[in-house]
């Protein structure tokens, strides 16, 4: 990940075209959008799990949520780009791709990654208004209901397999009523959705999106290990005693990218990061602010609504492996 981080940031070139290709390597979840339409194609070629969640060429649904959720962020940005400029077909085109990105992060079921599509869309729209200069309360309301549209029509053409396991991951206190009718995934269908809506209403249900999570387990021990080695536990540091508390699970890493740095690193890598940050936000703002009519400045907006949508996510999973995330970083920061 330091490797990536350097090299992008040493022969990366501020132009157009290289923005360009760079983006167009984020686009390469539009392969899946097929799947949306033919769902029995992901179960058939094995790239959703037994569980329901839909990981495409990755180890696990939670890295794929992260990749869908750049390439949402950047079209999303070049939908808004194309709506204030009345630019209808390529508006529409890229209207669609937001919405089927959408629905790939909630196919993909990591919670974390819907906080951060929530949050990268609402950072993408405030600094597009700022862009280009339109009335903020205005157009902040407007784009409120456009991604609420398109958080529905996300929901609507996801499969109805996925459909339920979305609910399910929402309201987990059913999952042995639907297992008990349908054993696999791949088999439920609309029907089971229609009970599945019908009995929550009628047994008016709250929801519990942080039920059976081992994170407070996780985040207190390593808070207690971190004050007696201030320097850091190193990179290959493992909590045997943890994973016995988690009935002999696979830690899975820190769940917190801010904890997994101080981990890690100690003060000084934390303080690091940090430092970093706080530089990418006042580049981004910088060339935003002082360059709203250069044609890069769409993709920084790009850049940096990704960015925020991953910060959010990191803050309830691992992000600091994902070597996307240095080429952004990398990519904010010239």
């Amino acid at each position: 990940m330091t490797i990536t981080f350097i090299l992008f940031y040493v022969f990366f070139k501020e132009d157009k075209i290289f923005y360009k290709r760079v983006w167009w390597t984020f686009f390469v979840p539009v392969i899946f959008i097929p799947l949306l339409i033919f769902p029995e194609l992901a179960y058939k070629f094995s790239i959703v799990e037994q569980n329901g969640r839909f990981y495409g060429l990755f180890q696990n649904p939670s890295d794929a949520s992260l990749f869908f959720l750049i390439a949402l962020s950047f079209f999303f940005v070049l939908f808004l780009k194309n709506f204030y400029q009345k630019r209808g077909y390529f508006c529409l085109a890229y209207f669609l791709l937001t919405v089927t990105m959408a629905s790939l992060v909630l196919w993909s079921q990591a919670r974390a990654a819907w906080f951060g599509m929530i949050g990268g869309l609402m950072m993408a729209s405030y600094l597009v208004i700022i862009a280009f200069r339109k009335n903020l309360l205005k157009n902040l309301l407007l784009n409120a209901v456009i991604i609420i549209l398109i958080l529905i029509l996300a929901f609507a053409i996801l499969p109805s397999s996925a459909k339920i396991v979305l609910i399910l991951r929402i309201f987990p206190q059913y999952n042995h009523y639907v297992r008990e009718k349908v054993d696999d995934v791949s088999q439920l269908s609309s029907q089971n959705l229609g009970d599945l809506i019908s009995k929550i209403k009628r047994e008016n249900a709250s929801p519990d999106l942080f039920y059976d999570q081992p994170r407070l387990a996780i985040w207190k021990d390593y808070l207690k290990l971190i004050p007696k080695n201030p320097l850091g536990l190193g990179l290959n540091y493992y909590h045997p005693e943890l994973a016995v508390k988690l009935q002999g699970k696979p830690l899975g890493g820190y769940h917190n990218l801010l904890l997994e740095c101080w981990t890690y690193g100690g003060i000084t890598a934390l303080g690091a990061f940090l430092y970093l940050l706080w530089r990418i936000i006042l580049n981004i703002k910088n060339k935003i602010r002082d360059n709203s009519k250069n044609p890069l400045t769409i993709y920084n907006i790009g850049i940096a609504s990704a960015l925020f949508g991953l910060i959010i996510h990191s803050l309830f999973g691992g992000l600091i492996f994902f070597y996307f995330v240095w080429i952004l970083l990398a990519m904010a920061l010239i």
